[in-house]
């Protein structure tokens, strides 16, 4: 069994899913997301911070567990978008 930190077994516990599933999947989640003022404030906050980052950013994915899977969203978005995929990589610890 892999040790993990506690933050990380109580936020999965949280949202229920993989956080790769918002990644891969933003284009099904991004929608219904965008109808919510908040979160359609915090995407687009989100998406032009990355927009901005230069190539070797590293950039870390953790937002409080209601924004969490809006960042995940943005990210997968981001990523998708343009050529994007070539410039930055995930890194999963």
């Amino acid at each position: 069994m892999v040790n993990l930190p506690h933050s990380f077994h109580v936020q999965k516990r949280a949202m229920e899913m993989p956080r790769s599933e918002y990644i891969r999947n933003y284009d099904r989640y991004l929608p219904k997301m965008l109808e919510d003022e908040r979160a359609y404030t915090y995407i687009r906050q989100a998406y032009d911070y990355m927009e901005l980052m230069k190539p070797g950013t590293i950039l870390h994915l953790q937002a409080p567990e209601e924004k969490l899977p809006w960042l995940l969203v943005t990210a997968g978005a981001f990523f998708s978008a343009q050529d994007h995929w070539m410039e930055f990589d995930f890194y999963v610890e």
